[in-house]
């Protein structure tokens, strides 16, 4: 047994109380493709600033080629057929060509038309914008899966 004199010491209190910590709901967005695919890069981590039009990651993804192929295909296929359209009025204009070839052509160039704007309505709904569609004839064989998920 021990006998002090009193001192002066600060006294701590520890309490323990339930709580959660959770993430501010208005700072935090789940992002989703339109298509299946395989991340490649991840850009941005949790609790990064976005701002719009920031690359978050870069997918790969089959679908993704493929609309990327009909549209480039479909484009340049239309392409052909105007050309052949104008060629094939010209002919009909100096009487060298019958209507009905130039009629054929004409229908052509409009069937080529629909078809491009078919898969360019295919591509806006797997994300892609206007600008994006526009670029695309700059793209590479080996880019067509390759998709950079905008904020």
């Amino acid at each position: 047994l021990r006998i002090q004199h009193p001192q002066a010491k600060k006294l701590e209190i520890v309490r323990t109380l339930p709580a959660r910590v959770v993430v501010n709901g208005n700072r935090y967005a789940h992002v989703t493709t339109e298509t299946p695919g395989v991340a490649r890069t991840v850009q941005k981590a949790l609790g990064d600033r976005v701002e719009g039009g920031d690359v978050l990651a870069v997918l790969e993804s089959r679908d993704i080629a493929d609309a990327k192929a009909a549209y480039l295909a479909a484009a340049r296929r239309e392409v052909l057929a105007n050309n052949t359209a104008k060629r094939e009025l010209q002919l009909h204009e100096r009487k060298i060509l019958a209507e009905a070839d130039y009629l054929q052509a004409k229908n052509d160039a409009e069937q080529a038309t629909i078809e491009r704007q078919l898969a360019e309505q295919k591509l806006l709904a797997l994300g892609y914008n206007a600008r994006q569609i526009q670029d695309m004839a700059s793209t590479t064989a080996g880019d067509l899966r390759r998709y950079g998920l905008l904020a």
